[in-house]
């Protein structure tokens, strides 16, 4: 009798995990979305990126990449945050979600934040850049979305700048190499001045 109950018991455990596991592939490759919204909530945002580029190769809309690129971010890990930003910035529709994201930054409840969503994405893709060693590209990278002629609060070339005086000196070499070659707009100037000048004393240190 306490044989079959056990062998009862048994099959009924394995076929409960047999149904967990069905139902978690389910939702996983059926539904990445919904996944990637739980996992977001619960704050695994290293697995929410991987949802969400399941998404992404579901639906090649440009709006489950930029999903993927900011759980990326979230999730601190550079290796995502390079191998998403780097599909991102180069999408043909960039700047079109960047347009949009900055307009409705502007009327909701960070209508003060200054940092346009391009100079955020590049920056926190040039610094990922960096940390993998890849200096040059990172330069590029930040240079490419500032260009020669502004320095705005929170451009990317600041933002590695800035993590560059802090961590690695041959990175603050590079930047500061470029930015003695940028102009910034009358207005920048004092914040131009402030970060050339901490750049300036990380490389004589």
């Amino acid at each position: 009798m306490i044989k079959v109950i056990f062998k009862t018991t048994l099959r009924m455990i394995i076929i409960l995990i047999i149904l967990i596991v069905t139902s978690f592939c389910v939702l996983s490759f059926g539904f990445p979305q919904h996944m990637a919204t739980f996992t977001e909530k619960s704050g695994y945002y290293s697995l929410a990126v991987k949802y969400a580029a399941l998404r992404y190769e579901y639906t090649d809309d440009v709006g489950d990449l930029a999903r993927c690129v900011e759980d990326a971010i979230l999730s601190g890990d550079d290796d995502y945050i390079v191998e998403y930003c780097a599909k991102f910035v180069n999408h043909k529709k960039f700047d079109e979600v960047c347009a949009k994201k900055d307009e409705k930054l502007s009327t909701g409840e960070y209508s003060q934040y200054t940092l346009s969503y391009k100079n955020y994405i590049y920056g926190k893709y040039a610094v990922s850049l960096a940390k993998n060693g890849k200096r040059q590209k990172a330069i590029e990278a930040a240079i490419k979305c500032n260009g020669n002629v502004s320095f705005a609060t929170g451009n990317p070339v600041a933002t590695l700048a800035i993590w560059a005086a802090k961590n690695d000196v041959k990175t603050a070499e590079l930047v500061l190499a470029e930015i003695i070659n940028i102009t910034p707009q009358a207005e920048q100037i004092e914040y131009y001045n402030a970060v050339k000048l901490v750049t300036q004393q990380a490389c004589n240190n």
